[in-house]
């Protein structure tokens, strides 16, 4: 499953903090199980030195996409 969410703003384009979160963080989700959000929390809050803050929000925010469509509730 997929989850989405938004980076960028009107004043920093979300092109430089995609590419650190795809290079950082996505190493650090894939594979696991997508409910331990705590868990995955704590793995990529360790990586805020390579990405930012903006992007490890947008995976937290992904990560709950994916939760809120496994359970079928609405969005």
């Amino acid at each position: 499953m997929t989850g989405h969410a938004f980076l960028g703003s009107a004043t920093n384009g979300a092109d430089a903090e995609g590419a650190a979160l795809i290079r950082s963080l996505k190493p650090v989700v894939l594979g696991l199980d997508p409910f331990d959000r705590e868990k995955l929390n704590a793995r990529i809050w360790s990586r805020v030195r390579q990405t930012s803050p903006r992007a490890i929000g947008a995976m937290d925010i992904a990560l709950w996409d994916i939760a809120g469509k496994a359970l079928g509730v609405p969005f």
